[in-house]
């Protein structure tokens, strides 16, 4: 069975958070707003305001460069040829932040992958191309950054701590209640190092948007450095499933974590999800200004906003689509369904221009 993406509006319009601040009521409507303009930019037939700076051709490939462990189906590649017969190469060499650092200056036509904890400033766009899909106001125009026409979202991951049940009943111990609480136990927390990888840049900043100063923001930021901190998510995942694990909480991925059948507390059904500890991560797409191919990127950007496509990526991916028609894998749907408790009220997409300063912040500390 699969889950309509509407149930994540429902879950969060029936059940706001109390700790929801002014800034992110704000951002939130900033969204809505931005989602009726788009669907009013298709249908009136203006959405593709764009400011190529090269020269533009028909010939040669699609040149697409998408973060590392995203791939794209090979059958969405061929629907695509077939549909328009453009050739796409895909260049998947480059991790999320990589591509986010470069995406200004990628020798390529459509950059996939760059996202809200990338540690790089996202706002503006400069050196992409202006581009509203006629797709977007069907749910990906609720992800649009500030002065986001030039990114387009695609995915969006939801990084929470999770927390292994069977371990810490093993331990004479509970689930925390809250971030706080799983800050305040980081010997027992297993985290990817914010300096290094998405998940852990999450989890900073969650914790700087629950800090209600720069005092509490320290605090907070010391029990983090307590934690065991690992390179990669993978590493992270493996180190809190191990059969003894000192380490029975981790910040992970929730969809590619409740999917993943080789972690002994998924299979086990002994895993949950901490409250108030999820944040959204979201997955764009931008045009290069200096593409050739403008027009071709944009179809591809279309086809990756189709409802069927966009659970193909979901499942390939291990995110949610941003779409609100598209299916949700079977094991994202708890996610959904217990958002509104698990929702840390931290917008990714306010705190996308504050991420590079709490990353050098981190770095800093050592």
């Amino acid at each position: 069975m699969s889950s309509p993406v509407s149930r994540r509006i429902r879950s969060r319009r029936g059940a706001p958070s109390a700790r929801r601040d002014r800034a992110v009521a704000g951002r939130r409507a900033a969204r809505q707003l931005v989602a009726a303009v788009t669907a009013l930019a298709a249908a009136a037939g203006l959405a593709g305001c764009t400011t190529p700076t090269a020269p533009q051709t028909e010939d040669g490939t699609l040149a697409v460069r998408v973060a590392a462990g995203l791939e794209l189906p090979q059958a969405v590649l061929d629907r695509f040829h077939d549909e328009t017969g453009v050739t796409v190469t895909v260049d998947d060499s480059a991790t999320a932040d990589e591509l986010s650092q470069q995406v200004h200056d990628a020798d390529t036509d459509l950059v996939i992958g760059v996202n809200t904890a990338s540690g790089a400033d996202l706002s503006g766009g400069a050196g992409l191309v202006s581009y509203v899909s006629p797709r977007a106001g069907d749910g990906a125009g609720d992800f649009a950054l500030d002065g986001g026409d030039r990114l387009t979202a695609l995915s969006y991951d939801v990084v929470c701590v999770a927390a292994d049940d069977a371990a810490l009943a093993a331990r004479g111990e509970t689930a925390p209640t809250s971030l706080t609480e799983a800050l305040d136990r980081s010997a027992e927390l297993v985290a990817p190092d914010p300096a290094a990888a998405d998940a852990g840049r999450a989890l900073l900043a969650m914790a700087d948007h629950a800090a209600a100063d720069q005092t509490a923001l320290d605090a907070a930021l010391d029990r983090l450095d307590q934690a065991v901190l690992t390179d990669t998510a993978e590493e992270a995942t493996a180190r809190w499933a191990a059969a003894d694990a000192a380490t029975p909480l981790v910040a992970a991925s929730a969809p590619a974590l409740l999917a993943d059948s080789g972690l002994a507390p998924v299979v086990a059904g002994t895993t949950s999800l901490v409250t108030g500890s999820c944040v959204e991560v979201v997955d764009y797409a931008g045009i290069v200004a200096r593409s050739p191919h403008v027009n071709e990127a944009r179809k591809l950007i279309d086809l990756l906003l189709a409802d069927d496509v966009q659970g193909e990526l979901a499942t390939a991916w291990h995110r949610l689509p941003v779409q609100r028609a598209a299916t949700v894998p079977e094991t994202s749907a708890p996610i959904l369904d217990d958002y509104a408790r698990l929702d840390s009220s931290a917008d990714l997409g306010v705190l996308a221009a504050r991420m590079p300063t709490l990353v050098d912040a981190w770095r800093a500390r050592d």
